[in-house]
């Protein structure tokens, strides 16, 4: 995607559980695919590797955004630690990308009324929302970047 002469980097965006891990891309029209719902189990990251590293290599990832979920008062829990941790497992683990964390409020609750919008409900609605609140974790980092693409154009 681009605004003015400004790309924004591929982006692979997750939305970090204790049990489960959604994983979205941006896409070259500015917004998130879900593409996959990944188990893990006592904070063993290390068994993602290769599902990471081959959505990196089939989409060309220059960039990771993990979803950081504040407390409403903006305060960080233990979910909050947690994303952080994987983040920093992300930076040892993928040297050459940049990883960067997205505050993810209600990103969840987002998710689960786009899934029910769309007809999605109950058991499906459960196996997909991890991925769908990663691509609204994705969409929101594209809508940060383009904001602040466009007021340096005006500034320029």
């Amino acid at each position: 995607m681009e605004v003015g002469s400004f790309s924004f980097p591929r982006m692979l965006a997750f939305d970090v559980g204790l049990r489960r891990i959604g994983v979205a891309r941006s896409t070259a029209l500015g917004q998130g695919e879900p593409l996959a719902v990944l188990p893990v189990r006592n904070r063993q990251w290390r068994l993602l590797c290769l599902d990471i590293s081959r959505f990196v290599r089939e989409y060309e990832i220059q960039e990771f955004v993990v979803g950081l979920p504040f407390n409403m008062d903006g305060s960080r829990g233990a979910s909050a630690r947690l994303s952080e941790e994987f983040a920093h497992w992300l930076r040892k683990t993928f040297l050459d990308i940049r990883v960067v964390l997205e505050d993810e409020r209600l990103t969840t609750e987002q998710a689960r009324e786009r899934l029910a919008e769309a007809g999605v409900r109950g058991r499906k609605a459960r196996k997909r929302i991890d991925a769908a609140a990663a691509c609204m974790i994705v969409e929101s980092r594209l809508a940060r970047l383009a904001m602040e693409a466009r007021k340096a154009e005006r500034g320029a």
